[in-house]
């Protein structure tokens, strides 16, 4: 019974190995192919750049979040800003796909059923982009407050271990289902 559940460990790194290394070389790629310059590819860039989807999909979330709290504000393709008051430019870095490609990784190589895959991929995708908006949202906001303009902080640092934190936790709720059925 330990050499099974050795094997199955094994396995699991491996394709966690290969699928966040596969994913994440994917992502640095693609990010090349769909940025001018370099080795840009127009048609690419206009069809499948989901991280310029991504992108707005959080910078127009967090002006929506801004909003409601009484700020006015303004997007274009890179920046959410609180007019002549605040600004955050929103590259690749920001949006959280490396984070994403962990988590994907992850969840495809665990062993569980396609069911509980879908459904974990699906809710832990929502919580990262929800966190990354509400990120966004909160660091315009904060540096509109005319003592924190000049402030640094570290955002970027602080969502990483904000959100590897929330993802160790889904992990062990994950693994803890796992140990109240059979492997399979």
């Amino acid at each position: 019974m330990k050499k099974i559940h050795e094997n199955i460990i094994a396995v699991f790194i491996a394709k966690f190995s290969v699928l966040f290394t596969v994913s994440y070389a994917f992502d640095y790629a693609m990010t090349g192919i769909t940025v001018p310059g370099g080795y840009y590819n127009e048609w690419i860039d206009n069809h499948f750049n989901y991280v310029a989807f991504l992108r707005t999909l959080i910078l127009k979330s967090a002006g929506f979040v801004v909003h409601h709290f009484g700020f006015d504000y303004t997007i274009d393709q890179y920046h959410l800003r609180i007019p002549n008051v605040s600004t955050v430019k929103m590259v690749f870095s920001c949006i959280g796909t490396g984070i994403l490609c962990f988590w994907w990784a992850f969840v495809l190589s665990f062993p569980q059923p396609a069911k509980s895959k879908a459904r974990y991929l699906l809710v832990g995708t929502l919580v990262i982009v929800l966190l990354n908006i509400l990120r966004v949202a909160g660091l315009v906001m904060i540096r509109s407050v005319n003592s924190m303009k000049h402030t640094k902080i570290d955002h970027h640092l602080i969502f990483n271990i904000v959100v590897y934190v929330l993802i160790f936790l889904m992990i062990v709720r994950i693994v803890d289902k796992l140990d109240k059925k059979p492997l399979q």
